[in-house]
Order: structure tokens, then sequence, then C-alpha cells
């Protein structure tokens, strides 16, 4: 951890990487090991202008005191809630609403994780969800197509209409 900082200072000016293009995905197991410090490293990653996304909120330990303590610009919304936001009074629906509302009046965005069908994304942008992650939007790739794509060729993509 004592290198980290250092580290990425390093990088961003190696590849003269504009840090606002770049956001951290953290998980709720770096915060187990030491609060304070964790915390400490990541209002400085913040203020290097570089993003940080909580991933998979709501699972495990997840906790909204996280959401007061964490500098976090971006939220994602496990997977396990979407699954099944299409369902009849649908629990998930009603959860996932409400953490995109409680989220969006604090000023951070939200990623829902797992969105596979056009159902799915009806029901996120109806609740105002604006980013989504999942096999609808472009299935796993190997390298030379994510080259591709990166160059500007849009049929590299692979989505879930396609056989990947």
């Amino acid at each position: 951890k004592h290198d980290f900082l250092p580290e990425l200072t390093g990088l961003l000016e190696k590849y003269a990487i504009n840090p606002k293009f770049l956001e951290l995905e953290i998980t709720e197991g770096i915060l187990i090991d030491n609060m304070e410090e964790t915390v400490a490293i990541l209002e400085q990653v913040k203020k290097m202008g570089i993003g940080i996304s909580l991933d998979d909120f709501g699972t495990g330990y997840s906790s909204l005191s996280y959401l007061q303590i964490l500098p976090l610009t971006t939220l994602k919304i496990d997977k396990s809630f979407i699954a099944n936001i299409t369902s009849k009074d649908s629990v998930e629906a009603d959860i996932t609403d409400a953490i995109i509302a409680l989220v969006t009046k604090m000023g951070l965005d939200t990623i829902a994780e797992g969105v596979e069908n056009e159902e799915q994304l009806d029901v996120l942008k109806q609740i105002q969800c604006k980013n989504t992650q999942g096999f609808l939007m472009g299935k796993p790739m190997s390298t030379e197509l994510c080259q591709k794509l990166l160059a500007g060729d849009k049929d590299a993509l692979l989505t879930n209409q396609e056989d990947a």
C-alpha cells in the first residue's frame, strides 16, 4: 500500500494519462485490512482527479456507511439485483430504484452490472440509471477485437445478439 500512490503517479506520467479518464474500481474486501489507511489513500487518488468506483454494492457486507466514509464517484449495483428486475412486483427493482435515488442525491454516478436484455435496460432507464454494464452492451473480447474497437471499428464489438 505504501508505494501505491507514487507508482500510480509514475504510471500516469509515463503513459501521459489524463486522470479524469481513469477510474479505479474497488471492492469492499480492500476495506477489511485497514479502513483508515485505505480511505486516506483513496482520498489522495480522488484529489488526483481519478474516479473511484465501489464494485458489487449490495452483496457481502456492503453497508450504507461506506457511502459516508469512502470518497467515491461511482457505485456499481451488483448483478444479483438486476437479474430479476423485470419480474412483476420485483423487490430488486424497488431496491435498485432506491439505491439509484439515494446515491444520485449524493452526487454519485451509478452503474448497473449484469444487464443482459432490453427489458432490464428499459426498467433501468425508467428508474434513471444512466450507466449499464453487461452482455447486452458487449461481451468479453480478445485483445485483437479490443484493438479494432479502440481503432474505431464498431463492428468489432460483440453483443448479446451475436455469437462470440
